[in-house]
């Protein structure tokens, strides 16, 4: 329900209007919406819809338009309260609300477009067609408030092409001396002195006849400045005016008020505050420059105008100085422009720059003047300009400056929400700035409601108000792109991940390294892409889902996936060279691959793209991802991402009845699950992939799934059932000639033998492994054959024997980036350590384990790394920290269903 007060009265539904009955009744809606939210005693309504002499039966009407008001504004409260009347609505679904709310931001902004923007509400005379002498009181205050604010309006910019206006508003208003200056001005900048002198005259006689007094002297100063055609108006010291709720941009301000001279340009994204911060700096510094202040919005960004021409920039600045005689050459102006700004001190502002052509014949010839630019363009062509790109704001400014406008009690009721909101809008200002408007207009919103709305993927559909919006601050970039450039935004918003490479977008659009490079660089230029590091980009979020709304056709995300799943598995050839056969086979992609030649640059390739890979919701790509990446997420510790991926990938394979893949998935979900110390739901997955690979014929991955279904069967103490699996697998790697099988199988042999106190076997084992291992070379295999030798030996107290094998394994988990055995390694070397009588270096060996289990998720090895905390602290004597640690150990074991906890239990009942 929207309704119109500024010219003739109307209520709309929907775009359609609403019948509201004759005149009185009208009278009695309007009467309302003035004082909107507000009682309205019965008495006043009387008074203001009928005057000093109501009819007899004057309060039975207005009982009977009220009733008939409610049965057609049905949507509408009109309410009974505290004597009178109240109509509870929206303030900014009444034009006359709005406009008064729109008027006094612009006056704290300086916006000349919100201005314009209020000012475009007025329709012609207020309430029109009604007439009762509280309506024509009424009317005349308002016709005051919209005259005040075409004033201030031109306060901040006056032209020309505003003559007929003020000319019309003179003869409206002959005594205003304001208005009679500003035509005076405008009427000189277009080389009509006479002009400009008669409105003097005309006034000077009004004022004479009507009030018996004198012009002003600021009027009389612009009459003597377009006689002697020599100072520049008083008012073109046209700053606007510095927002009210500007916050933060400490830094910003102070680097920008280091030496400020010369030309300083400021760019950044759409709505990131770079006109805010410019007004901010100029107003500070305004001091510094008494010959003037101009502010010019060349228009780069504007709705429905074109960027202003260097020659038409040049016009309004010339005539704003108080030059009349404007060349027609270009070249012309802009040296008139420095000829006339040669010994002056001013501060000039250009916003809204396109690029450095259209702003370079602006720039003054001498470093007396400061030019501040603002522009969405990077301006590298600027010779000696200090740059100054805005990022968004940090997470307190942002915080600041969304309890500004909602106030403080709404912001410290729910600083959770809070927090949401500022992280769904990016921290972007315009975004918080819209957001929190939306709540300083709806008072029953909660916070939580607001954030609810945004989460619910409906940012920049909520991120409006009025004709702002973050959508539409947006598009006025996209709109400047060529096609390519635009076709290539809109690809990027379809990336899943948070951040890119060249390749990807190669990929992503079909195209070649150099041209994907010349396109990046393109929307990095104009702000619509960040570098966070070389060679890295990434979209602000609201600007990723804005790009994401543009994009119709998502086919283009198939050349993508083929990229990915083609460059993960190059890399993971060099990190797990020998479990290549475990891996799904995949076609090359169209798009070259970064050039990976050794582990150290594939497993930086696969660090660097793992988010984007994981967070790919295609199932087909997620059932071949499974197979290709499971060792390097096991290797590095991200057990929790890997169970997102593997269960997610057994649902796609099964649906799609790739059943090696399905089992393939089962078995890396199994042993994600073994790590994560969920031994039971590894079994029951482990089996079912060993099902699915015997009836299929895939035998090695079968000896692999027999293996992990052992290392389950070990963890409960089920020796026996534990080394039949192990043999069976250690078979199959014979019989396949899969050494890394048999590596696997002989280790796990050898820790069975070894817990049944057959250590020399145990021993036989191992070193069998470590040979394969080492013939295979596989540096991870010969790792774990070297832990396994370093803790029997532990067991057997031949410290020193058992610390070179466990100090041979570290260096290999290290060198190869392995935080999974990392953490194995470290556990067993604080138990040597401690075997060793050093408690103090066990303490921490074993708090490097717990630190990295931690942050891991490992549960099994952070329960091994509290015992051993537990026996370092009683062996230096500290039984309370002993206890604690035992404690948290014993509670874990349980949690894990193991038979550690068994152990612990009887040490904390005898301590």
């Amino acid at each position: 329900m929207e309704f119109r007060l500024l010219g003739e009265i109307e209520a709309r539904q929907g775009g359609q209007p609403i019948e509201l009955g004759h005149a009185r009744q009208r009278c009695v809606l309007v009467t309302l919406l003035v004082e909107a939210d507000h009682v309205v005693q019965v008495d006043q309504l009387l008074d203001r819809v009928w005057g000093e002499r109501p009819p007899t039966r004057a309060r039975d009407s207005l009982y009977s338009y009220l009733s008939r008001l409610r049965q057609i504004l049905p949507d509408v409260d009109i309410v009974r309260r505290s004597g009178g009347y109240v109509l509870s609505v929206d303030p900014d679904l009444v034009d006359l609300h709005r406009f008064r709310r729109m008027v006094g931001e612009a006056r704290d902004t300086g916006d000349v477009r919100l201005f314009d923007q209020a000012l475009a509400l007025w329709r012609g005379e207020p309430f029109a067609g009604l007439d009762t002498p509280w309506l024509a009181d009424v009317r005349e205050t308002l016709n005051r408030e919209r005259l005040a604010a075409e004033l201030d309006r031109n306060d901040l910019e006056l032209s020309v092409d505003r003559i007929p206006q003020l000319t019309a508003r003179a003869a409206e208003f002959p005594l205003d001396e304001r208005l009679a200056g500003q035509l005076m001005v405008a009427l000189h900048q277009s080389g009509r002195q006479s002009g400009a002198l008669a409105v003097y005259d005309e006034t000077r006689r009004a004022l004479a006849a009507q009030l018996g007094i004198d012009p002003s002297p600021e009027l009389t100063e612009i009459r003597q400045q377009i006689l002697t055609n020599s100072a520049t108006p008083a008012a073109r010291f046209d700053l606007p005016r510095d927002v009210s709720q500007f916050t933060g941009r400490t830094t910003e301000l102070r680097y920008l008020l280091t030496n400020a001279d010369g030309v300083t340009a400021i760019d950044g994204m759409a709505g990131i505050g770079k006109t805010a911060l410019a007004v901010r700096l100029a107003h500070q510094l305004a001091p510094q420059y008494p010959d003037g202040q101009l502010f010019l919005d060349l228009h780069a960004y504007t709705p429905g105008s074109a960027p202003l021409s260097p020659a038409a920039a040049l016009d309004k600045v010339l005539r704003a100085i108080g030059v009349s005689a404007i060349p027609d050459d270009v070249d012309e102006r802009a040296a008139l422009w420095r000829s006339r700004l040669a010994g002056r001190r001013m501060l000039i502002v250009l916003d809204n720059v396109a690029d450095t052509a259209q702003v370079r014949p602006l720039l003054p010839g001498t470093s007396e003047c400061l030019v501040l630019i603002t522009s969405r363009q990077r301006l590298a062509g600027l010779d000696d300009a200090r740059v100054l790109s805005l990022d968004v704001l940090p997470p307190r400014d942002a915080a600041e400056l969304f309890g500004r406008i909602i106030g403080a009690e709404r912001q410290i009721a729910e600083p959770g929400a809070v927090e949401e909101v500022l992280r769904l809008c990016g921290y972007l200002p315009l975004a918080i700035r819209l957001a929190a408007a939306r709540l300083r207009h709806r008072s029953r919103w909660m916070v939580a409601h607001l954030a609810g709305r945004l989460r619910d993927q409906r940012q920049l559909a909520e991120l409006h108000a009025e004709d702002r919006s973050v959508a539409a601050a947006f598009s006025l970039s996209y709109e400047h792109l060529d096609s390519q450039h635009q076709r290539m935004f809109r690809l990027l918003g379809l990336i899943p991940g948070s951040d890119f490479d060249v390749h990807a977008a190669a990929a992503l659009g079909d195209i070649s390294l150099p041209e994907a490079d010349r396109l990046l660089e393109g929307l990095l230029d104009v702000h619509l892409l960040q570098q966070p590091s070389p060679g890295r980009y990434r979209m602000h979020d609201l600007l990723r889902a804005y790009a994401a709304q543009l994009a119709k056709d998502t086919s283009a995300l198939g050349q993508l996936y083929d990229y990915y799943l083609h460059a993960a598995s190059v890399a993971m050839d060099l990190i797990a060279p020998q479990e290549r056969h475990r891996r799904a086979t995949v076609s090359p992609s169209h798009t070259p691959i970064p050039t990976l030649t050794s582990y150290e640059e594939a497993a930086e390739w696969l660090e660097s793209e793992r988010t984007n890979l994981l967070a790919v919701r295609d199932g087909r790509f997620t059932s071949l991802l499974s197979a290709i990446l499971w060792r390097f997420l096991y290797i590095r510790g991200h057990h929790d991402e890997a169970l997102t991926l593997h269960t997610r990938a057994v649902s796609a394979a099964r649906a799609s009845g790739e059943r090696v893949l399905e089992g393939q998935a089962l078995c890396n979900l199994g042993m994600c699950l073994e790590r994560l110390g969920r031994y039971a739901e590894a079994v029951e997955h482990h089996e079912q992939a060993l099902k699915i690979f015997r009836e299929t014929g895939a035998r090695k991955l079968e000896g692999y799934a027999l293996n992990s279904i052992g290392v389950t069967h070990s963890w409960f103490s089920r020796r026996q059932e534990a080394m039949s699996y192990y043999r069976q697998a250690a078979e199959i790697g014979r019989e396949t000639g899969t050494g890394v099988l048999e590596v696997f199988a002989l280790d796990n042999l050898g820790i069975e033998l070894a817990g049944l106190g057959d250590h020399e076997a145990a021993i036989h084992h191992y070193k069998r492994a470590l040979e394969i291992a080492r013939n295979e070379e596989t540096p991870y295999l010969q790792g774990h054959a070297l832990d396994n030798l370093g803790q029997t030996f532990t067991q057997l107290e031949r410290y020193e024997e058992a610390r070179e094998y466990l100090t041979q394994a570290l260096e290999i988990a290290r060198k190869w980036s392995n935080r999974t055995f990392e953490i194995e390694v470290l556990n067993s070397l604080g138990e040597a350590a401690r075997g060793a009588s050093d408690p103090a270096e066990a303490l921490a060996l074993h708090q490097e384990a717990m630190r990295l289990s931690e942050e891991t998720g490992r549960r099994s090895e952070l329960a091994r790394a509290y015992n051993g905390l537990g026996q370092a602290h009683h062996d230096l004597g500290d039984e309370d920290a002993a206890q604690a640690q035992w404690r948290k150990a014993f509670v874990l074991y349980q949690e894990l269903g193991v038979p550690e906890a068994d152990g612990l239990r009887k040490l904390l009942d005898t301590q």
